[in-house]
């Protein structure tokens, strides 16, 4: 069924930086053998040249558009066009409802970006980017409408990968894997008001992305809340054999000192990916270092370089 849809303010957008983080869609569609309409909300942001290459961000875990749209500037001096959707239960996007399972989180989340990217009327075919947990949605999405994706290139930002899939993940998130789902919950939600904590300081916010110092701390913390979305993140990314059949280059970008997910594990990722692939290690960068300015620079600029069909060879950067 074609989707109702309509813009509207959802908070205060960024004062110091002209991107429109504050958008939502309102939208309907079938679920299910017995035809089951529903409705629900979906929030967005775009940053960048609205002109220009459109990429659409899949944002970590815990984060919600806020945090991709701290890349305004860097993207417009590309002349790419940053797409942020809130996946279920985070941001302004309504929670699924009970006729879908966590099964179906993924494939939902892309009907969710395909009705924004229709209401943005992007023809363009768009280049997926995804940051830490972000990442699991890229292969989901690419198999969902290969039609809207952008054959040439792909990228992932220090990508979270499951213990389900590699053994070299980190010890913390094996325990994790073990634990019930309401602890995983629970333990998310702490860490959350722990990050209200330290950020209603000004020291804590000296650390936060510099756009996203000028919204509301108390409205950033309650959109990111991401707790449908915690057990989710163990979840195996399927047959991992089936990654090389994908046509795009893809960049991996990971830090040499991230304990979250070790250099060990992104390693495995990249063995799996066709074998253009190419894998970048930053050294002295830990996990949340890879998400700063200078450091998602280095993956702007290998997908604007590899955005066309024309041929380029590069050596590839590891240690």
């Amino acid at each position: 069924m074609n989707p109702t849809q309509d813009l509207e303010e959802s908070f205060h957008p960024c004062k110091t930086v002209r991107n429109n983080a504050n958008q939502a869609i309102h939208t309907a569609r079938e679920h299910g053998p017995g035809s089951h309409v529903y409705s629900r909300k979906v929030s967005f942001g775009t940053c960048g040249d609205s002109t220009g290459i459109p990429v659409l961000i899949f944002p970590p875990v815990g984060g919600c558009r806020f945090i991709a749209c701290d890349s305004h500037e860097d993207l417009e001096r590309r002349a790419l066009y940053g797409i942020i959707v809130d996946r279920p239960g985070v941001g302004k996007t309504t929670t699924l409802p009970s006729c879908c399972d966590e099964s179906t989180h993924a494939e939902e989340h892309c009907k969710d970006v395909i009705s924004v990217l229709d209401f943005l009327k992007i023809r363009k075919k768009v280049v997926l980017l995804g940051m830490c947990a972000g990442s699991r949605y890229i292969f989901p999405f690419m198999r969902y409408a290969p039609e809207r994706v952008n054959p040439h290139v792909a990228g992932f930002q220090s990508p979270f990968i499951s213990p389900n899939d590699c053994d070299d993940v980190s010890t913390s998130m094996k325990i994790v894997n073990w634990l019930p789902t309401p602890m995983v919950r629970g333990g998310h939600k702490l860490i959350l008001e722990s990050f209200n904590t330290m950020f209603s300081t000004d020291f804590g916010r000296s650390f936060m992305p510099r756009q996203s110092r000028e919204v509301d701390i108390s409205t950033m913390l309650n959109e990111i809340k991401g707790n449908e979305e915690a057990p989710i993140l163990m979840q195996s990314w399927g047959d991992a054999s089936t990654w090389k059949d994908f046509t795009q280059k893809f960049f991996v970008f990971t830090g040499a000192q991230d304990e979250m997910i070790p250099l060990a594990a992104t390693q495995w990722l990249h063995s799996h990916l066709p074998e253009t692939a190419e894998l970048h290690v930053e050294p002295f960068c830990l996990h949340g270092d890879s998400f700063l300015a200078n450091r998602m620079c280095v993956t702007f600029d290998f997908l604007q370089y590899y955005i066309s069909d024309t041929v380029r060879y590069r050596t590839s950067q590891t240690i």
